[in-house]
């Protein structure tokens, strides 16, 4: 089953949707069955990193892993 990690842009107060969500990683196989708890910052170089979880969080498996992208739409390189 898929698990992407989504951006939606909202409006000024924080909660209405504007637009359609953009998908900006999917798992991969070294993922395991699951990428979660994304987070999101820039570098002062102006590039995107995006790290997240992947695995199960009861398994030896479970780990942090980061991607980087020039824009925040992506694409995303995905590293570990």
């Amino acid at each position: 089953m898929p698990t992407p990690i989504m951006l939606q842009r909202v409006a000024s107060d924080g909660y209405t949707l504007v637009g359609d969500p953009i998908e900006l990683l999917e798992r991969s196989p070294i993922d395991g069955p699951v990428i979660e708890a994304p987070a999101l910052t820039r570098t002062l170089g102006g590039q995107y990193v995006l790290f997240f979880s992947s695995n199960c969080f009861d398994s030896i498996f479970y780990d942090i892993s980061y991607a980087i992208a020039s824009t925040v739409e992506g694409e995303y390189a995905t590293w570990s």
